[in-house]
């Protein structure tokens, strides 16, 4: 596994939990701070790649799909 592949998970299953969790920051910058410091806590990497593959790579897909998929379970 490639050391963007490992960032973008990390930050794609971040971004999901929050999402799920209704727990996203209010503002841009709250919230590139909160997911890449909490990114910097479970692997690696310096602060600066983190934020770069998170500026330039589509890390909320998986947010969406199981939004979707939640949203569809709650309203059954």
């Amino acid at each position: 596994m490639t050391k963007e592949t490992m960032i973008w998970q990390t930050l794609s299953m971040i971004i999901a939990g929050m999402a799920v969790n209704k727990t996203l920051p209010e503002t841009k910058e709250q919230f590139v701070d909160k997911v890449v410091t909490d990114a910097t806590h479970l692997i690696d990497y310096p602060r600066e790649d983190i934020e770069q593959i998170l500026k330039t790579t589509n890390c909320t897909e998986f947010a969406e799909i199981l939004c979707s998929l939640y949203a569809e379970s709650s309203q059954k």
